[in-house]
């Protein structure tokens, strides 16, 4: 089921949640203002945790999964990406397990649960990932 999961929208009617309003967001971020070139990345790392929790919990038959960081025989995948921001370099560099240095990339919260789901979240949700990891200009 997740894999009919292709856009920011379809998850949030999934998770039968809505976008939280952005627009205080760019002007404040912990009382200061925030530079232009930052809100890119806050709008998508929002996105993508609606997103993952809908990938990673997409049978409603099944107990919620989290990301459990105790729990060493849990495997943890996230999507790797290296080059940079301009001429299309930013590439995707596989599916990462337990890759403990992408959790400073892209935090522990952007976990999925199998590497299936990680190559899906790259296909659909390349944009969202470069925007994240990359400043823009």
């Amino acid at each position: 089921m997740y894999k009919e999961l292709t856009t920011f929208e379809i998850a949030l009617r999934r998770r039968k949640e809505r976008m939280p309003d952005l627009s205080m967001v760019p002007k404040t971020f912990y009382l200061m203002p925030l530079p232009e070139k930052y809100k890119k990345g806050i709008e998508a790392f929002l996105k993508l945790q609606i997103i993952i929790d809908a990938v990673n919990n997409d049978d409603p038959s099944l107990p919620e999964w989290k990301p459990d960081y105790d729990n060493v025989n849990q495997s943890k995948w996230f999507p790797a990406y290296v080059g940079k921001s301009t001429n299309d370099g930013f590439k995707f560099n596989g599916a990462k397990k337990n890759w403990v240095q992408i959790i400073d990339g892209g935090g522990s919260r952007l976990a999925l649960k199998d590497q299936d789901r990680c190559h899906h979240m790259d296909e659909h949700f390349r944009d969202l990932y470069k925007a994240l990891y990359m400043i823009s200009e």
